[in-house]
């Protein structure tokens, strides 16, 4: 792997960890510090990471597609998973934000309206979203290129790889939290 991408996959995860932790404080501050199930939890703490680590993946694979332009690699399983999840969440951010901006307005709400009390906000809205909806996405692109016969690379870089990766860990993050709901923890 070289150095390039190992960086980014350090500035990956620290954005992501930044947004789990962000979500997790989030809950404190809206009242429910402790009293949330260890099943929300771990999806807020889950959720905010997969959302940090796509953006900056997502940004990433933008750089690469931008200065490579005429010799670039084709879009595998793997990029197309980046893709499909960056552009998720920032489309599905940009239409809460959107959604919480005009029920504020509309409904005259006495709570002010702070940059830290909208980034809470959005965050707790994708942290709690973003498995359940994005998972089963990127699972369905992987059956669709299966069954379209996309060809597979025969020697997939890093991102590729870890873009394989990342699907299959969001499906089954997924599967495993709604297992913990489902079972009452």
């Amino acid at each position: 792997m070289k150095l390039k991408y190992a960086s980014e996959l350090l500035c990956a995860t620290a954005f992501g960890m930044a947004l789990a932790r962000l979500a997790y404080l989030a809950t404190g501050r809206h009242g429910r510090p402790f009293g949330v199930p260890p099943s929300e939890k771990l999806a807020l703490l889950v959720g905010g990471f997969i959302t940090g680590f796509v953006l900056v993946e997502f940004i990433a694979l933008l750089i690469e597609r931008a200065i490579s332009r005429g010799a670039s690699r084709g879009f595998g399983i793997g990029r197309k998973s980046w893709a499909i999840a960056g552009l998720y969440v920032i489309l599905n951010s940009m239409f809460y934000l959107l959604y919480f901006l005009i029920d504020h307005k509309i409904n005259r709400r006495n709570t002010p309206v702070t940059f830290t009390f909208l980034i809470d906000r959005l965050i707790l809205l994708r942290s709690r979203s973003i498995l359940g909806d994005l998972s089963w996405a990127v699972a369905a692109l992987w059956i669709v290129s299966r069954l379209a016969g996309d060809p597979r690379d025969p020697s997939p870089d890093a991102r590729e790889i870890l873009g394989r990766l990342f699907a299959g860990f969001v499906v089954g993050a997924a599967i495993a939290i709604e297992a913990m709901i489902t079972f009452g923890y």
